[in-house]
């Protein structure tokens, strides 16, 4: 790997990191605000959530004061799975957990697992 795409990769963590803001977003109001949060650090990461399995993990029953539901979610690019050279899926998700305070709030811990 040259030192040109090396440098690349490490600014383009660099800027993640910077924009990311987890310590400032950690705690949400709603699930719909963790849900936004989400998206936009898949974009960051230069993919999108899928949606579908955003809504069967997240949109269906809610989580109950106390708990905590974790979950991964598969990433996509242009509404695709993201294949590897050898026409795969990809390991491109994001692990996501959140937990609901009994003061209604969520608490959420977000990282990518590749």
């Amino acid at each position: 790997m040259g030192k040109a795409r090396l440098f690349e990769m490490f600014e383009k963590v660099n800027k993640i990191k910077i924009n990311e803001g987890v310590n400032d977003n950690t705690y949400f109001e709603t699930l719909h605000g963790v849900i936004d949060y989400m998206g936009k650090y898949a974009e960051q990461l230069g993919f999108e959530l899928d949606e579908d399995a955003v809504f069967f993990h997240l949109g269906t029953g809610g989580i109950g004061y106390g708990e905590t539901k974790s979950v991964n979610i598969p990433l996509l690019k242009d509404g695709q799975p993201i294949l590897d050279k050898r026409g795969k899926e990809a390991n491109r998700a994001i692990h996501v957990s959140i937990y609901r305070m009994d003061s209604g709030k969520y608490e959420l811990t977000i990282y990518k697992t590749w």
